[in-house]
């Protein structure tokens, strides 16, 4: 009897989960995803009377299905009605949908692996969003997202994605703040509240917040690994137990993060965290954080990554007994991350969409700078000064390269690699640079001029570190770097680091 292997993939997460500044959608919203991936799908199969077994599925996270039918019916009516019924319970997501007969193929990883391609192409092609949107204004549209009112809530038109948002925003918190901090009970979010207002107690003391997206390093490497190298229908049982593992490696390194920062604090039931996560899932993660601590954070974090994926994949390796694969599991995994600063009424939608403009750079670095044939874990950040915010490739271009010298300095790894630095370094020379008698103010109003005029940039700097000395400050000089005006060249180019550091000192 042929089996069929059924996958699919939910896109415009991201755009779903952030259209709006609304702290109870954004968390009701990934939630919502979370749900149509997990419960959603095992729902479906039970109401059109097809039974779940657990032991057929084999991915079910992060907006990804993969699951093996017995009954081609069975997989032809989930491929007819879940896509439709899915976007229709979040307007403004797609689905993609792929199958392949198990029969067609040689082993069960090349089989997985022609689901992919066939998933990959279908994501490729255009797709038709299934929403309530309202071009023809027959009824009231809701003010933010310009669907169709299904309902009043606080005196607001609301649209049907968002009303399921806020039936899984109670959940979504309750379960994301028990991941973070380890307690069941959760933090309330103020109702429906702007960001504005929900963050007014929680950003920094300049009032900002940091925007971190991480985003694990060679998964699909891995993926691959697993479809060539292990044999049979075991292969099901490897994928399920590798995802779970991920996930749970993700979670156990953002808890740890986030008591390693708020230290004792982040212990008491009483404590309200100035940080809250909007999506943690698989390798990935996007969390809102007061400004300060948003560069400590993603710090220990990527630190903390590595080690858990190390640890938890070795032992994953030993309790399925597949040390003798050559997986490469048990070396773990690396991260990028990309912190965007913004203010609280920033429109968040353009915040997460720098993040991840900012972790895709990273990751780009990170593999031109292999160590020991690994791609390294790394970190850019960016603080928002102006309304231009675009990719991140866009803000170098027309902000940060000013031809004899650029104030791109990042990205920042976890270990010395090269001509570039580390976090922890980027961290002391803030510290530094927040000494009483550091010239933070002098080497603002350099970094102001260097764009226009570089001689006059000498002459201010030469003066910078002459009244240093003449101080006899001159560990001020060293930690510093200001023996020299440019210090850092990279691919014949000049850098400054001090462009981050002022910046973010003043957080």
């Amino acid at each position: 009897m042929s089996k069929y292997l059924y996958g699919a993939s939910i896109q415009g997460i991201q755009s779903f989960i952030f259209q709006t500044n609304k702290l109870k959608e954004i968390v009701g919203g990934s939630e919502l995803v979370d749900y149509l991936s997990s419960t959603f799908f095992k729902e479906f199969l039970e109401e059109n009377g097809i039974s779940f077994h657990e032991g057929d599925l084999i991915l079910s996270a992060a907006g990804n299905i993969k699951y093996e039918f017995n009954k081609a019916d069975d997989c032809q009516k989930v491929v007819k009605g879940f896509s439709k019924k899915a976007m229709l319970k979040a307007p403004g997501i797609t689905v993609s949908q792929a199958t392949v007969t198990l029969d067609d193929f040689e082993t069960y990883g090349k089989a997985l692996q022609a689901l992919e391609d066939r998933l990959r192409i279908q994501r490729n092609k255009a797709n038709y969003i299934l929403g309530d949107y309202n071009p023809f204004k027959i009824g009231a549209s809701a003010r933010r997202t310009g669907g169709l009112g299904v309902k009043y809530e606080k005196d607001e038109i609301i649209d049907l994605g968002q009303l399921n948002k806020h039936k899984r925003a109670a959940i979504s918190e309750s379960k994301l703040m028990e991941v973070l901090t380890g307690r069941k009970k959760a933090t309330a979010i103020r109702d429906n509240s702007e960001l504005a207002v929900e963050w007014g107690d929680f950003t920094s003391g300049n009032n900002w917040l940091g925007i971190i997206h991480a985003d694990g390093n060679g998964l699909g490497a891995h993926i691959m690994s697993i479809y060539s190298k292990i044999e049979g229908d075991g292969i099901k049982e490897v994928i399920r137990e590798f995802s779970k593992t991920l996930d749970l490696a993700t979670k156990q390194s953002v808890r740890e993060a986030y008591q390693e920062i708020f230290g004792n604090d982040s212990k008491s039931e009483s404590y309200e965290p100035p940080i809250r996560p909007i999506l943690l899932g698989g390798d990935d993660i996007t969390v809102i954080i007061k400004g300060d601590a948003a560069i400590p954070f993603a710090n220990v974090f990527l630190k903390k990554f590595e080690a858990n994926t190390k640890s938890m994949f070795l032992e994953l390796e030993k309790r399925l007994k597949i040390e003798d694969k050559n997986l490469g599991l048990s070396k773990g995994l690396t991260a990028c991350a990309g912190v965007s600063f913004v203010k609280p009424n920033f429109p968040f939608h353009y915040g997460v969409h720098l993040s991840e403009s900012l972790t895709a750079a990273a990751k780009t670095s990170s593999k031109s700078n292999l160590i020991e044939g690994k791609i390294p874990s790394s970190a850019i950040f960016h603080k928002v000064q102006s309304s231009f915010v675009e990719d991140y490739s866009a803000i170098v271009d027309q902000m940060l390269d000013h031809g004899h010298i650029r104030f791109d300095f990042g990205p920042y790894f976890i270990d010395k690699n090269n001509s570039y630095s580390t976090i922890d370094e980027l961290l002391f020379w803030i510290k530094t640079i927040k000494r009483p008698s550091a010239p933070r103010a002098g080497l603002r109003q350099w970094l102001g001029v260097i764009p226009h005029d570089p001689t006059q940039a000498k002459f201010m700097f030469d003066r910078i570190r002459q009244n240093l000395k003449e101080r006899n400050y001159q560990n001020i000089i060293s930690d510093l770097h200001l023996e020299n005006e440019y210090p850092f060249m990279r691919d014949k180019k000049t850098y400054t680091h001090l462009y981050d550091v002022v910046n973010l000192s003043s957080l």
